[in-house]
């Protein structure tokens, strides 16, 4: 059940520092225990809400044992999470469940406001930072350091763990873990990043939206093991290579050898795939080898996670894909592709667009798969928006609004919010049309249907829809501009 901050309290807005907790391993510990560890969850949630209000933070939501908490100081934000390890430390547990380990993670920025909410890279990282950590650890960012200026209290200890690529797929960021002589756990395994499995995971320059329950099947099935190959498909421009990428960082260290993505866009048959996987493997092949059998050979004995993208275009795939197989026990394969490649050996995953329908808005996904923004809570009556389905309540939405956060850098006006929630309803919730929607704003945020839209649909790639997609963005912006000027401008003249 999820639950929000009391309305009396007001959102602190500008720079703060969001706190994001959650017991680890809370699910093993649910299935381990049954009811016995429900007492424990209250204690935990008690333990949580008193350290929050003593040092005057917002909670912001929680969900089950998951809370995230905004704070106007850097100061009073670290002292809560080391005031509530410790009282979590001291607390007298049952022996027969034993206390919960809980991780942290703070960091320091400016986060868009909207609906009562935090949306952005902002609340991104935060949520990052504390999925890197292990039960018992905080961990801050480089930009919660600086904020705290030297303020904190000489005892607590702060240790430049380095540069760090978190499970955003984006750039390295410094990590630095927190302790206090009141916390029992000091030492503790490197963070849960990109930096401990092998991988050549391409960098990503944007947030990663929604999927949660694809997610979740995803990890699934690579925890199972029953079928060694899952197959991607769905329309180009859907997200198939973003989930694939996101749901092999979130488990990649289940991999202790290696997350791989190969791209087989431009294999020409079996021996020229082999080759790209060769290559994003780093195998050396001999002159006059088959490759095809150097890297089945290599792959033989590891406990790897294979991403083969656009499978499809490779003529016999379903052969590859056995021949790669054979004699590797411990090999996991995901395949995109935009139509079923009908391998036995494979289970499918059809992917559609993001929800456009209104759901009830979970930080569960947000800590369980850290890559999705804030979600934002449903309002009372009084609070809540004119709009029949506001963004913040459908993945299609929240997409909307992180792009034209990232790409404004401000939060998203009433006029534009109505524009888009009408241009929306053309998109099906095809990520790609929702992105290039946002790259037609001109810096009102406001549509423009003969310039700046008619110039992003020309180039409209294929794999985007193609012409049906520029004739629904064209008819659709010329919805959004009425919508714009109504909005605007209600029953008085519209400007010429």
């Amino acid at each position: 059940m999820t639950t929000y901050a009391p309305l009396k309290m007001r959102l602190p807005t500008g720079i703060v520092t969001l706190l994001f907790t959650d017991i680890y391993g809370s699910s093993r510990l649910w299935e381990q225990h049954g009811d016995a560890f429900i007492p424990v969850w209250q204690t935990h949630d008690a333990i949580m809400r008193n350290s929050i209000d003593r040092f005057g933070g917002y909670e912001v939501k929680s969900e089950g044992d998951a809370f995230m908490v905004a704070f106007s100081d850097s100061k009073a934000a670290l002292y809560c999470s080391i005031f509530a390890q410790a009282a979590l430390t001291s607390y007298p547990w049952p022996r027969d469940v034993g206390g919960p380990l809980v991780r942290m993670g703070l960091h320091t920025g400016e986060p868009f406001v909207q609906n009562n909410d935090y949306f952005g890279p902002t609340v991104n990282r935060a949520a990052y930072i504390s999925a890197a950590a292990h039960g018992g650890q905080i961990l801050v960012s480089e930009e919660t350091c600086h904020a705290l200026a030297g303020r904190a209290d000489s005892k607590i200890e702060f240790t430049d763990l380095g540069e760090m690529r978190l499970k955003d797929q984006g750039m390295p960021h410094r990590l630095y873990q927190v302790f206090h002589p009141n916390m029992k756990h000091r030492d503790f395994p490197p963070p849960l990043t990109l930096e401990t499995p092998l991988n050549n995971l391409p960098v990503q320059r944007t947030s990663f939206v929604g999927r949660a329950k694809e997610l979740e099947h995803i990890a699934s099935f690579l925890a199972m093991g029953e079928k060694p190959v899952l197959s991607i498909t769905g329309p180009g421009g859907v997200g198939k290579t973003r989930l694939s990428l996101q749901a092999a960082a979130y488990k990649a260290e289940w991999f202790p050898e290696g997350v791989w993505y190969v791209k087989l866009k431009g294999a020409k048959d079996i021996e020229s795939a082999a080759v790209e996987i060769a290559s994003a493997l780093s195998i050396s092949l001999p002159a006059n080898c088959s490759p095809l059998t150097e890297v089945r050979d290599w792959l033989a004995d590891r406990r790897c996670l294979l991403i083969l993208d656009d499978a499809n275009a490779v003529p016999q795939v379903s052969r590859l894909i056995r021949e790669l197989l054979s004699g590797a026990e411990h090999l996991r394969c995901i395949a995109t592709s935009s139509e079923s490649l009908e391998i036995e050996e494979a289970r499918e995953l059809p992917l559609a667009g993001l929800s456009t329908t209104e759901h009830t808005p979970s930080i569960r996904a947000l800590k369980t798969h850290p890559v999705a923004p804030a979600l934002a809570p449903p309002l009372p009556p009084a609070f809540a928006s004119s709009f029949d389905i506001p963004l913040e309540n459908s993945d299609a939405g929240r997409l909307y609004l992180e792009r034209f956060s990232e790409r404004m850098n401000r939060r998203l006006g009433e006029p534009q919010r109505l524009a888009a929630e009408t241009l929306l309803k053309t998109m099906e919730g095809i990520p790609s049309r929702i992105e290039q929607a946002v790259q037609t704003l001109n810096p009102s945020g406001s549509f423009q249907p003969q310039t700046s839209t008619g110039e992003a649909t020309k180039t409209a790639p294929a794999s985007s829809g193609g012409e049906r997609f520029r004739k629904l963005l064209r008819k659709g912006a010329q919805k959004v501009v009425q919508a714009v000027e109504d909005a605007a401008y209600g029953d008085a003249p519209h400007p010429k």
